[in-house]
């Protein structure tokens, strides 16, 4: 009987479908532990995908030796995934799978979101590029693929519950074209906190406090911060996202040029700064 860990298995079963990328390093266990969370709150199910190197095999001269090893740490790398998506599926009672190839990670892994197309991706975020994956993947999923990308830090310990908010730039996720993000700020019962620019005020103003609140009309509002548009926005939502209790950051992914809210904001310089995760919207 087929592994059902191994067999095709359809997203249709859970609303979202989302693919995390593993190389069973600490900050890929991270962004699982993020996947958990938001698949608990979107009903989604998860998707590992790991992908091997075959290094050893070509800069080996005896060739069935380095087969043989390479075979070792394929059933070793798989019986880790096994019990790691059997752990997820007693523990979270989470729909989960995972993927297993073998190849050059960054070539395999734009193959694999080409032919599925998932909801959203796990990526975690290492202090280096030191690893068992070969850098250019961050550099990847931020400049190039147009999915929906959710960072999280290698030695983070942030993440969205129900007495922490959701940020964002320019507006509240609520009224975002995501299917995801609306459904997670839909379930959202905490705050939502916007950042915007302003031309004619000079410091951050918190024009709504309703924070922390169970009454449906106040649940429409947002505590919002304004800056005066020579204000560096990366600086003001650094300082205020932990004074926020933000626990997830939102940030819509550009299309054409950039909206006069993200005019000063580079994604890589808002990751280095936040230490919370990061949703990256993907483009539609």
């Amino acid at each position: 009987m087929a592994n059902p860990a191994l067999m095709p298995t359809s997203p249709l079963r859970a609303n979202f479908h989302y693919v995390v990328l593993m190389d069973l390093s600490k900050a890929s266990y991270t962004a699982l532990k993020q996947a958990v969370n938001m698949a608990k709150r979107t009903s989604a199910l998860i998707e590992i995908l790991y992908v091997e190197r075959p290094l050893k095999v070509v800069g080996n001269e005896n060739q069935l030796s380095a087969l043989r090893e390479l075979e070792s740490e394929s059933q070793n790398s798989k019986r880790k995934l096994q019990n790691l998506i059997e752990l997820v599926r007693e523990e979270e009672q989470i729909q989960t799978i995972f993927t297993y190839r073998v190849g050059h990670p960054l070539t395999q892994i734009k193959a694999y979101l080409s032919e599925t197309r998932p909801h959203l991706v796990f990526y975690g975020k290492k202090k280096s590029n030191i690893g068992r994956w070969w850098p250019g993947i961050s550099q990847y999923l931020l400049q190039a693929y147009q999915g929906a990308v959710f960072i999280s830090r290698e030695n983070g310990s942030k993440h969205l519950d129900r007495s922490s908010s959701i940020g964002s730039i320019g507006s509240t996720t609520r009224s975002w074209s995501s299917e995801v993000v609306k459904t997670l700020s839909k379930n959202h019962r905490g705050n939502h906190v916007v950042f915007k620019l302003s031309a004619l005020k000079k410091n951050p103003v918190n024009e709504n406090h309703n924070r922390f609140t169970e009454d449906p009309k106040a649940l429409n509002e947002a505590t919002t911060f304004e800056f005066e548009g020579k204000h560096h926005l990366t600086q003001g939502i650094s300082r205020y996202a932990a004074k926020c209790n933000i626990g997830l950051f939102c940030w819509k992914r550009p299309l054409g040029e950039l909206r006069q809210d993200d005019k000063n904001i580079r994604i890589e310089k808002l990751i280095e700064k936040l230490d919370m995760p990061l949703l990256i919207t993907g483009q539609s």
